[in-house]
């Protein structure tokens, strides 16, 4: 039975946690273009992308933290 370290683990989120701000960056992308159109979504996409975001920032601190 392999044992993980705190380490390894931060080694193995390093991509699943890019991907996941590049997810958000595009989002937010997305968002800027509704905006631009003055498209009726373009609130709710916001409001999504901002969740996402915060949630986002919480992530890099902990593992900051961890670090």
């Amino acid at each position: 039975m392999k044992t993980t370290t705190a380490q390894d683990l931060l080694l193995e989120l390093e991509e699943p946690v890019s991907r996941i701000s590049c997810g958000i960056n595009a989002l937010r992308l997305m968002t800027s273009g509704l905006e631009l159109e003055e498209d009726p979504y373009a609130d709710g996409l916001y409001a999504l992308w901002s969740y996402l975001q915060a949630a986002e920032e919480a992530l890099h601190a902990a593992l900051s933290t961890a670090l």
